[in-house]
């Protein structure tokens, strides 16, 4: 397996675990049509930015776009953005995807739909393909 193919695996593993989908946060890749997401959803985008320990290894950040309803405040993206710190910050999986800490910051109504608030939540991972 190539090592894009094998991190791309890897995350979605977690987000289509029975654990995440008991959280009940609607999930969907950054390039996949969300019609009908509704309300309080995320997206998620996997931004290699570099070889780590070899050439079966990756660095680089998780960027989670939070969608939530505009004009409720900030606690339901926080809400979502615990959850995802339950899941992602400075975890590890399968001894080759480790993740370490998390930020968070406000974006603004969403371009695309104004009925929306996005958050967009940070993550930096190594991913260790061959050891």
């Amino acid at each position: 397996m190539n090592k894009y193919t094998a991190l791309e695996d890897e995350v979605f593993k977690i987000f289509s675990s029975i654990e995440w989908k008991g959280e009940n946060i609607k999930t969907f890749p950054k390039n996949i049509s969300m019609k009908d997401a509704g309300k309080n959803f995320i997206r998620i985008d996997i931004v290699p930015s570099s070889n780590y320990v070899n050439s079966e290894s990756i660095s680089g950040v998780l960027i989670i776009d939070i969608f939530i309803t505009a004009g409720q405040g900030s606690t339901a993206a926080y809400t979502i953005a615990d959850t995802l710190d339950k899941y992602l910050n400075y975890k590890v999986y399968n001894h080759r995807l480790q993740f370490s800490k998390s930020s968070l910051q406000p974006l603004g109504n969403d371009p695309a739909d104004s009925g929306l608030y996005t958050y967009q939540y940070i993550v930096s991972f190594n991913f260790f393909g061959a050891l």
